[in-house]
């Protein structure tokens, strides 16, 4: 993690949604943190070239990109990142698959609070600080 702020790439089409995380994210003082919001794939490979995530947190269907594709064509732009699958679908085999294809953790929208997201990105971040060379 960046010793000012967490660096959080929400890959996420839907605004209000990025806005509820947001404001849940206002209130969670275990870490600084920075978001940077893109709604498609597109422009979220775009500001990974100007932004250097510690986490992703990153909606599976998006305009320009649906289900398991969306995870792989993030986890090759940013192979050493750990993404946080956030769904709306509570699709067990479909989420299962993810993490098996290396996810480090999935949040279901509407029933995940502002902890309950800073739980999942201190622990992807530090499992995933573990597993670095």
């Amino acid at each position: 993690m960046n010793s000012t702020n967490c660096q959080i790439l929400l890959i996420e089409d839907s605004e209000s949604d990025a806005i509820l995380l947001a404001d849940m994210l206002s209130a969670v003082t275990e870490f600084p943190h920075v978001i940077e919001h893109a709604p498609t794939v597109g422009e979220a490979r775009e500001i990974m070239g100007k932004f250097a995530p510690d986490v992703i947190l990153l909606d599976l269907n998006l305009p320009d990109s649906q289900g398991l594709d969306t995870y792989s064509v993030i986890r090759q732009a940013a192979a050493t990142v750990p993404i946080i699958i956030l769904t709306g679908n509570d699709d067990r085999e479909m989420l299962a698959s993810a993490m098996q294809s290396g996810a480090d953790n999935y949040l279901i929208k509407g029933r995940a609070d502002g902890g309950r997201v800073a739980t999942a990105i201190m622990s992807s971040i530090i499992a995933k600080s573990r597993k670095a060379p």
